[in-house]
């Protein structure tokens, strides 16, 4: 298990864990890898309304039938900050999910602007890190997250992986702000700490030098 919380010298915040599977305890028959369960929090037709939310968008969005919600594929960074994808106002907007440990299974809008968060310490120290932030999907839809959720992988409507969960600042008069770290810097420091990671997760030929990585449906505390 690997730890790593800090904020990097281009000023992300790095708060993670890098934990090996032991493949021996999962059950092959019934695994399922890198996926996010829709559960019945939302219907299928609400769900699907949230996801495919102007008919002028060229992607879909198909609700699977089991209800498990393949990932595969990361978000770009230039796809973090031009989507593509438009809202029912015809504005570009990243449609985004996550299923935490407290708040379930939830969809917000992620922001297409990094914000910038600074952290107080009990020595009088600062450090000031960049974050992705999100915010609820709506008016009426409650907060992204809550404390407990950190740690949850952050999914946009076409399965890709976009970010880990890392804090919030909690429900507020004017809106409910989520922060997260973009997994493409995440990988790329895993990989620069000599660790060979791959989101393609699998428990057939598991050799004991390669590390997987999925955190996609976890909590770390927080």
């Amino acid at each position: 298990m690997c730890f790593e919380h800090s904020v990097s010298p281009n000023k992300y915040t790095q708060d993670y864990a890098l934990i090996r599977i032991d493949s021996s305890k999962i059950d092959t028959a019934s695994f399922t890898c890198n996926a996010i369960d829709l559960g019945t929090q939302i219907t299928p037709y609400q769900f699907t309304r949230l996801m495919f939310h102007n008919p002028g968008n060229c992607q879909t969005f198909k609700y699977p039938t089991n209800r498990p919600f393949k990932v595969q594929g990361i978000v770009p960074d230039e796809k973090m900050r031009r989507p593509t994808i438009l809202d029912q106002n015809g504005d570009p907007c990243l449609v985004v999910m996550k299923r935490g440990n407290t708040t379930g299974l939830t969809v917000g809008r992620a922001d297409d602007i990094l914000s910038f968060v600074r952290n107080y310490y009990d020595n009088g120290n600062t450090k000031t890190s960049k974050e992705w932030a999100i915010y609820p999907y709506d008016s009426k839809s409650g907060p992204f997250s809550a404390k407990g959720d950190c740690g949850s992988g952050i999914v946009d409507c076409l399965g890709r992986l976009g970010s880990l969960l890392t804090g919030g600042n909690g429900p507020t008069d004017s809106s409910d702000v989520t922060y997260a770290t973009p997994i493409s810097f995440i990988i790329d420091s895993l990989k620069g700490n000599g660790y060979k990671v791959t989101l393609e997760a699998t428990l057939m030929g598991v050799r004991e030098e390669t590390e997987t990585y999925q955190e996609v449906n976890g909590s770390m505390g927080g």
